[in-house]
């Protein structure tokens, strides 16, 4: 599956990424304290969503 994300730094200097649409119901995100920890936590959020409550 592919998917557009938009990356941005918080003022606090965290990293938040989040797709640009929904995937199935949901809009998901991911934070971490650098793009590549952001990029973890959100690619950990999508496969828990398609496991547990998306049929793709």
């Amino acid at each position: 599956m592919k998917v557009n994300a938009l990356i941005e730094r918080t003022e606090n200097g965290y990293y938040s990424i989040a797709c640009d649409g929904k995937i199935g119901n949901f809009c998901l995100g991911g934070f971490g304290d650098s793009v590549k920890d952001a990029k973890a936590d959100f690619d950990s959020i999508v496969k828990e969503a398609q496991k547990n409550y998306i049929i793709i």
